[in-house]
């Protein structure tokens, strides 16, 4: 664990950093994104994404590539 030293601004610093990491990929489908990208294929196309993460909706998907 990472030791934030006692400063009341890089304390809040550090806390709005996490809030808005888990606000980006603090949901389902963004860390199973995140996992078939980082350990799939080198280069994966849509539809492969889409197949591997079944049963997840084209829209979602492309909903969640977006905010990613």
């Amino acid at each position: 664990m990472v030791d934030v030293p006692e400063y009341p601004q890089i304390r809040g610093q550090a806390k709005l950093l996490v809030e808005q990491t888990v606000a980006i990929i603090g949901d389902k489908w963004s860390l199973l994104i995140i996992g078939e990208l980082a350990f799939g294929n080198s280069i994966i196309r849509f539809n492969e994404l889409l197949r591997n993460l079944s049963p997840i909706s084209s829209r979602t998907l492309s909903i969640k590539l977006a905010k990613l």
